[in-house]
C-alpha cells in the first residue's frame, strides 16, 4: 500500500508538478524538479515522507512522465 502512495504522488508531481497523501500516518509530498519532459520521458522528483511534521525521508527518483 505505501508504494501506491509513492506512485500515486510521483505520477502527480510528473503531471501537475506536486503531488501529496497520506497512510496509516505518514505524509508523502512529492515535488518535480526542473520542466515538465515530454511523454515518456524521465522525470526527476523529489520525495519526501514525514509523520507528525517531523520528515523521516527525502529522496530523488527518476520516474517515467506517462501520459494520461
Amino acid at each position: 500500500m505505501i508504494a501506491a502512495v509513492l506512485q500515486s504522488v510521483s505520477e502527480d508531481a510528473c503531471r501537475h508538478g506536486m503531488g501529496s497523501g497520506c497512510f496509516h500516518g505518514f505524509e508523502f509530498k512529492a515535488m518535480r524538479l526542473g520542466r515538465r519532459g515530454r511523454p515518456g520521458a524521465m522525470a526527476r522528483v523529489k520525495i519526501v515522507v514525514s509523520q507528525d511534521g517531523e520528515v523521516i525521508e527525502s529522496r530523488l527518483l527518476d520516474v517515467l512522465n506517462d501520459p494520461l
